[in-house]
């Protein structure tokens, strides 16, 4: 059964008027009748950088160079396009505009144009205990580039002991629904705590399996350093052959003793989400921090692989006092843009960028917010701002917008257009109002 969603956007002279069920069920998840713009709190413009820092823990600091700029883009607005969702942590779209929308507890919904359909794509929430965290649950989702041809997608998820899992599944014979008993494992990576999973997933131009892992401890956390184990990494795998998988033989750690072959990039505390640009195929790789920086990497297409992005010797700029070996600075890819951990963002910059969590991202390329084209679009769970990150020359950031907080997720459609996800429920779209 499909709910009917029919929003006409307004803001400013345009009106939201008539968002309804039009099934013969009452609609359980729609567009909302109320005001279709989250509430924004005026900001001045700042433009200092915050250079002091007042943690113990850090043995040396060179100043974060990044510059933020803490004022709303004229004319951008959110509008709520689905609400009363239960803990969406993601979208995915299909090239054939079909949206899927990743939900905490196992479940992924389908919105297709303006219709939400009521019968999941697909459930898994058997599988998943989500109490002990909230950073439990399904994870991400990736359809196989030759996906019209065998129906295969690839979730990531975790367990009731923690662990992190990747599966295929195949579609069955009604194209918005997955066949659940075709589930076949690709891989099991043990966690030895319920935070920092990452489970982010998506396909590169070259046609392998990108996955991302947190280190997933509260204690230590030094395994992201080492690479004789698969947390706190980037990983690479091809899944066009026989199952479980096989590695790519230009992975940069093939062959060598005491590393896994998977890895293609290490040293990551929680890369929660990453992206490739469409353009210029780039990767960018939002890492979560632990109480001093937030941490935006771009991995660039032609450079090398096997890069170390520094923790834990390392968050953002601040070399850290830890028990583990000290890592040459030039053998260290240090952030693009970081901004400061809420708790240790010091007092006398209150208009500096500040948060908990950095939410990835994208490099929009859509046709519909000019103003935005070429920037690289996150978020913070914390803060719930929404910034706009030059990419090409120095690293400013811009605010765009301001939500009610717990972005969990910005993303794009099919046509590149930009949509956000919120924990309470929300799935909202950016629109830019002269556009």
């Amino acid at each position: 059964m499909k709910t009917f969603i029919y929003c006409c956007i307004t803001f400013s002279g345009l009106f939201l008027f008539g968002c309804t069920g039009n099934s013969s069920e009452q609609a359980s998840q729609q567009a909302t009748t109320e005001s279709p713009v989250e509430s924004i709190e005026p900001i001045e413009q700042n433009t200092s950088v915050a250079t002091e820092t007042t943690v113990d823990s850090i043995e040396e600091s060179t100043s974060d160079d990044t510059t933020t700029q803490s004022i709303a883009v004229p004319d951008i607005r959110l509008v709520t396009v689905l609400e009363d969702l239960e803990q969406p942590v993601g979208i995915v779209p299909y090239k054939d505009g079909r949206l899927f929308i990743i939900l905490r507890h196992g479940a992924i919904l389908i919105l297709d144009g303006i219709e939400l359909y009521d019968e999941p794509f697909l459930d898994i929430s058997e599988l998943i205990d989500t109490e002990p965290s909230f950073e439990l649950g399904l994870l991400g989702l990736a359809f196989d580039p030759l996906y019209d041809e065998n129906g295969y997608i690839y979730v990531t998820h975790t367990d009731p002991d923690f662990n992190v899992h990747l599966a295929r599944y195949t579609i069955s014979g009604d194209p918005n629904i997955v066949d659940k008993s075709t589930r076949e494992s690709i891989l099991r990576i043990p966690q030895r705590d319920a935070i920092h999973n990452g489970g982010h997933l998506d396909f590169g131009v070259d046609g392998y399996l990108y996955m991302s892992i947190g280190d997933g401890m509260r204690a230590s956390r030094t395994t992201a350093y080492y690479k004789d184990n698969l947390v706190g990494k980037i990983l690479r795998i091809d899944v066009s052959g026989e199952l479980p998988y096989t590695v790519p033989q230009d992975n940069p750690f093939v062959g060598e003793v005491d590393a896994m072959p998977e890895i293609w990039a290490y040293g990551l505390r929680n890369p929660w989400r990453f992206s490739f640009d469409s353009e210029t195929n780039d990767m960018y790789i939002a890492d979560v921090g632990n109480n001093l920086f937030e941490e935006i990497n771009i991995m660039s297409s032609d450079s090398r692989s096997g890069l170390n992005y520094g923790w834990r010797t390392y968050e953002g700029y601040s070399r850290l006092e830890l028990p583990v070996p000290r890592v040459p600075e030039d053998n260290i890819i240090f952030p693009y843009y970081t901004y400061r951990h809420v708790e240790n963002a010091p007092e006398a910059y209150p208009d500096r960028q500040r948060g908990c969590a950095v939410i990835g991202g994208e490099v929009y390329r859509g046709e519909r917010t000019p103003s935005l084209y070429g920037k690289y679009i996150f978020s913070d769970f914390c803060s719930g701002e929404i910034w706009a990150l030059d990419i090409n020359g120095e690293p400013n950031a811009q605010m765009v917008i301001k939500t009610n907080g717990q972005v969990t997720y910005v993303g794009t459609d099919s046509e590149g257009e930009l949509f956000i996800t919120t924990f309470a429920g929300k799935l909202l779209r950016l629109i830019d109002m002269n556009s």
